[in-house]
């Protein structure tokens, strides 16, 4: 499915969406796959990047106690 949205500046260029069409299924699921998507995307375009796995998992909870924000990135110590 393809989303022709109008561009905004904190958006980038490329395009950047997957939309899943799944039935019966739990978070759990759809985190498994699209961890598994993303690391085979990775390996098989990038084989000599090590990406660790499982990837890790914060809860909304965790997140805002551990960094004060809910951003998506785990790069730097927020605090």
């Amino acid at each position: 499915m393809f989303s022709d949205e109008d561009s905004r500046k904190d958006r980038q260029p490329e395009f950047t969406q997957l939309d899943l069409e799944m039935s019966f299924v739990e978070e759990e699921d759809i985190l498994n796959l699209l961890e598994e998507l993303f690391t085979g995307m990775v390996t098989r375009l990038k084989p000599e990047l090590k990406i660790n796995r499982p990837f890790l998992r914060l809860s909304y909870a965790e997140a805002m106690e551990k960094y004060g924000l809910d951003n998506r990135t785990c790069a730097s110590d927020w605090r």
